[in-house]
């Protein structure tokens, strides 16, 4: 068994694809593409353990958070709802740092963030 390991920094943002069986097949079907509608925020410097391939992407913050802003991001992170949407991880983003997210702004418009490969970032070792 092998398993994939990668250090992630605080304030970077998961998403991944959480969809029922039925939905998947139609638009697999449809040949359309299905949106991320799962995200996570990571409030703290994690070591982040995988056994296959990375099934979700990251954005990472361009600028690393302070001591305060990470301290904040805990205080939020920790009061907020644990099933986030975007709307959710955008305002507890604009909190911690004002004016990041527009209103209809996305993750691949935001100058602030860029994506990361945690497959190529990771570290392997087998079992």
């Amino acid at each position: 068994m092998k398993i994939k390991t990668t250090i992630v920094r605080p304030g970077t943002i998961l998403c991944w694809k959480e969809y029922n069986i039925f939905t998947k097949l139609w638009n697999k079907l449809k040949k359309r593409d299905l949106p991320y509608n799962k995200f996570e925020i990571i409030p703290t410097n994690i070591e982040l353990l995988t056994i296959d391939e990375y099934n979700f992407i990251a954005y990472t913050p361009i600028r690393k958070y302070s001591k305060q802003e990470i301290h904040k991001l805990q205080s939020v992170y920790d009061n907020c709802v644990n099933d986030r949407n975007w709307e959710d991880i955008k305002a507890i983003i604009n909190i911690v740092r004002p004016n990041t997210f527009n209103d209809s702004s996305t993750l691949e418009e935001c100058k602030y963030y860029k994506k990361i490969d945690l497959n190529e970032e990771s570290s392997e070792y087998i079992y």
